[in-house]
């Protein structure tokens, strides 16, 4: 079954949920906005629940929406910024055992515990023996690497 259209504001207290070409209703919630709508078009269709899909969108004044907006992109930014930090870390450890330093020095230097180094250089060497190369043959590994 094609995916319906559905909007939901905030009314009062109930939440108002309008299924484009189906009708509308109402939930005390907004956890059970996808719930409701789902089954009004099982409802008034009489379509089996499971088969019903709705695309959902949740309308809210412009200034919490565009906080919204904000907010996420703010996320996704310091998503990207930890794991390009954890991929200099993981470069770090790599470099500064090369120096011949061991897991406390780094540890100090780095600013974190011994223990996250060695969390680094385990994720690290099962990183190195996992990696695929393109058409998903996997990559030999010598021996001591």
């Amino acid at each position: 079954m094609s995916p319906y259209s559905a909007r939901a504001w905030r009314e009062g207290t109930w939440w108002v949920i309008d299924v484009r070409g189906v009708g509308a209703t109402q939930a005390k919630t907004v956890d059970k906005v996808d719930h409701m709508a789902r089954a009004l078009v099982a409802d008034t269709l009489d379509v089996p629940y499971e088969s019903v899909t709705v695309t959902l969108t949740i309308e809210l004044p412009d200034d919490l929406s565009q906080h919204i907006q904000d907010m996420r992109a703010t996320a996704d930014q310091a998503a990207r910024l930890t794991h390009e930090a954890s991929e200099q870390q993981r470069q770090l450890v790599e470099s500064l055992r090369r120096e011949n330093l061991n897991g406390r020095e780094i540890a100090v230097i780095l600013r974190v515990t011994p223990g996250r180094v060695s969390q680094i250089e385990a994720k690290s060497a099962s990183g190195r023996r996992q990696r695929k190369v393109k058409g998903g043959t996997a990559r030999q590994i010598p021996q001591g690497a």
